[in-house]
């Protein structure tokens, strides 16, 4: 980073209702100017903040291009602020294909869009999904986009890593439980992609009914490298989680120390930095795609004779 300088980012919870952009604009925008005038750098909305989340193929007509009319306004709003700011809305490509999108949209320009990868079992019907994972470098640091159920892959998480990710959103729309349920379970794999690839993650969630049923509960959290609580939200509607990132952390990522068993003393000789780990990653993460691959084509094969021979009985 240039100077060294601490990095200040927002996390919002907030709600969103499908198909009214102008009401989820104007709302983004007051949280955009609270962002300002509290000097945050960067501003991180949840999954689908913009166009609200659907399941319904009636309401896809949403659906707008990049460049368009939403990432338009994003950017007019990050340049009228001064903040890098990250959201989300229905993307629709030159060939009609729809996405769920998160665009980064810094004051300079907009720097690009991340479709997410890894869609749940209901968007699978109506979206397609990403094929890049995608890093976004401003300001002198790099961050990575996932989106909700990419969460749960850990190969994701490394990869982003691994292409100089020092901070990890992922923003979601995720429904049920409690505000307590929905932190206290994101705990248990997020601090996970945080420690084990040594990087910054951030994870904020949609709030309150939808027009499908839904009731997503208000979460947010922000996770040192070490997967420890840097900030949380604190009440069930609609909040700006704020934390200042370490500049020395976020450059070199924390020293692991290997302890003398039994002692929980460390060897300093035996520290390593969070490029020490990512290197040393490397062959495990190509082995395990690999594998995970090959049992994903031998499940589609298995499933692919199950199903043709119970049409022929």
């Amino acid at each position: 980073m240039k100077n060294q300088e601490n990095l200040k980012i927002a996390a919002v919870v907030m709600q969103s209702a499908v198909g009214k952009t102008p009401i989820n604009l104007a709302r983004m925008q007051d949280f955009a100017r609270q962002a300002a005038a509290e000097k945050v750098q960067v501003l991180c909305f949840p999954e689908l903040a913009l166009s609200g989340y659907t399941l319904r193929k009636e309401n896809l007509s949403i659906a707008e291009p990049i460049p368009g009319p939403s990432s338009d306004a994003v950017l007019q709003m990050a340049r009228k602020n001064q903040v890098f700011i990250l959201t989300g809305f229905i993307e629709r490509d030159a060939k009609g294909k729809r996405y769920i999108s998160h665009v980064a949209a810094s004051p300079q320009g907009l720097l690009g869009v991340y479709r997410k990868i890894h869609l749940g079992p209901a968007e699978e019907e109506i979206f397609h999904s990403g094929e890049e994972p995608a890093v976004f470098c401003y300001g002198g640091w790099t961050c990575g986009i996932e989106l909700c159920f990419d969460g749960h892959f850990p190969e994701l998480s490394t990869m982003l890593a691994l292409k100089g990710s020092q901070v990890i959103f992922i923003p979601h729309a995720s429904p049920r439980e409690s505000p307590t349920e929905k932190r206290e379970r994101w705990l248990r794999y997020l601090a996970a992609r945080a420690y084990d690839n040594s990087v910054f993650v951030v994870a904020c969630n949609q709030v309150g009914p939808s027009e499908m049923g839904l009731d997503f509960p208000a979460a947010a959290l922000i996770l040192s490298p070490r997967g420890e609580i840097l900030a949380a939200n604190r009440g069930d509607g609609e909040e700006m989680v704020i934390a200042e990132l370490d500049a020395v952390v976020l450059v070199g990522g924390f020293v692991r120390q290997a302890e003398v068993m039994g002692t929980g003393e460390a060897h300093s000789s035996d520290s390593r930095s969070r490029a020490a780990y990512l290197e040393a990653s490397v062959p495990g993460i190509e082995s395990r795609m690999n594998e995970r691959n090959c049992l994903l084509s031998s499940l589609d094969s298995f499933l692919a004779t199950r199903l043709s021979g119970s049409s022929s009985v």
